[in-house]
Formats: C-alpha cells, sequence, structure tokens
C-alpha cells in the first residue's frame, strides 16, 4: 500500500452520531482515523487528508462556538481561519501520535467537494504525490 486516502468532514464539530447521541462525529472520525493509521498495513503509506465541507465549515463556524465541543480551542469565537487550523492540528496531532515511523508523510487538504476546480486541484496533487511515492520507493527517483 502506497497511500491511504481518508475523508472527513471539517463541518461536523457540532454534531453527534445519529447511533449515540452522546458522542461527537468529529471525535469519531479522529478515533477512526487513528485505528487506521495503526494498522500494520498502512505503516508505511503516505496518508492523504481531506478534510471536505469546507463550505459548510466557513458558514457554520461563525454561529457554533467550536469551544463548546473542543475546549482545547483557544482561539476567538468566529475565526474561522483559527478553527480550521484548529481541527487540521487535530488529525495532524492525532497521525503523530500513532506514527512510530516518523518519515510517513501526512498530506492535508480543505476541500468542498462541490467546487469541481479546487477539487481537479487536490486530486492532481494527489496523483503526483502517489506517482513520487512510488517511484521513489522503487528506485526510479
Amino acid at each position: 500500500v502506497t497511500s491511504v486516502i481518508f475523508l472527513a468532514s471539517l463541518s461536523e464539530y457540532d454534531m453527534y452520531l445519529q447511533e449515540d447521541s452522546r458522542k461527537n462525529r468529529a471525535e469519531e472520525s479522529l478515533q477512526l482515523f487513528q485505528t487506521i493509521l495503526r494498522y500494520p498495513w498502512f505503516k508505511k503509506a503516505s496518508i492523504i487528508l481531506f478534510l471536505n465541507k469546507r463550505d459548510l465549515f466557513e458558514e457554520k463556524f461563525p454561529k457554533s462556538d467550536i469551544s463548546n465541543y473542543f475546549p482545547a480551542y483557544k482561539g476567538p469565537p468566529g475565526d474561522i481561519e483559527g478553527g480550521k487550523k484548529f481541527m487540521t492540528k487535530l488529525y495532524q496531532d492525532a497521525h503523530d501520535d500513532v506514527t512510530e515511523d516518523k518519515t510517513r508523510s501526512l498530506f492535508i487538504h480543505l476541500t468542498c467537494a462541490t467546487d469541481t476546480k479546487n477539487i481537479r486541484l487536490v486530486f492532481n496533487a494527489v496523483r503526483s504525490t502517489v506517482i513520487n511515492t512510488f517511484m521513489v520507493e522503487n528506485g526510479l527517483l
């Protein structure tokens, strides 16, 4: 396995699971992310993380205080860029906490699936990453 693609919703920080109304969706996503990273098959794979629904996050963030759900957030309420950095750091930290081989790469992309230009750009970057990793691992670069 060269790469793992993981998709998470950026905008679900204030939502709960339908099957368990006490479990925050973003926390569940972070736990699943770490579980996948621990699998032995993926120990050396680069990780490509899509934090999707950027548009919904930007719309919601000024109205729904993230610190009510994630008390570790210390930025000002409504600071969209600060909120994006916080959410990105949660996944970066989750990756770093379970990654033994510190050479494993994590590529994070904030996306909006309905923005076709953005998605095209991101998928081109992902394709380049996968091809480059493959070439390096096989001594072609």
